[in-house]
């Protein structure tokens, strides 16, 4: 049976908050302070997920990921129709318009460890427990390990959580089902 082998989140950070986060890891990926909140706060999760796996290293091309969102790159899309709303001062800029694709955040995971293996993001209005349970279940089964998320970002502050769902769990982690998903959620986010 599948279980919950970690779990890391984000709760109420600024955007500044992110990058002092980043800092405090000691990772080298300067890539980072050009990505948008989204992105940044995935980077985050997983950073701080792959980092607790210690000697026991994810394998890249048996580690999947799959993000859940509400507002996707909303805000991204905003700051991005700002440089191209005036005709007469149209700017498009390529290094904001990359990352009004939500599918960006999954890459970024994706490339900064290696995974090869499937990845994909969905938007859906609320935390979806059961649908994240369906889902990464159907992905199990091409994959030993999952990284899924569901990573929020309104006004700039994320409310995201990430978890490390693995096949081969051992009995003191936790089931994976919607239930167990629900509960960890409520008790970060009340």
């Amino acid at each position: 049976m599948a279980k919950i082998a970690k779990y890391s989140y984000l709760s109420n950070l600024s955007a500044d908050a992110l990058s002092s986060v980043y800092r405090s890891t000691g990772a080298d990926y300067p890539k980072f302070f050009k990505m948008d909140a989204l992105c940044k706060a995935g980077f985050l999760l997983a950073e701080d997920i792959v980092r607790g796996c210690g000697n026991t290293p994810l394998a890249a091309d048996d580690t999947s990921v799959v993000v859940f969102t509400a507002s996707g790159t909303y805000l991204t899309d905003v700051t991005f129709e700002n440089t191209i709303s005036d005709p007469d001062n149209c700017f498009p800029s390529p290094s904001v318009f990359v990352y009004s694709l939500p599918n960006i955040v999954a890459g970024e995971i994706a490339i900064r460890h290696g995974f090869t293996n499937e990845s994909a993001v969905y938007l859906s209005p609320d935390f979806p427990p059961s649908q994240i349970a369906d889902i990464v279940s159907d992905t199990l089964t091409v994959a030993s390990n999952v990284l899924v998320a569901w990573i929020e970002v309104t006004g700039n502050h994320p409310s995201s959580i990430m978890f490390l769902v693995s096949r081969n769990g051992n009995d003191d982690m936790l089931d994976f089902n919607a239930e167990n998903l629900a509960d960890i959620y409520t008790k970060c986010f009340g």
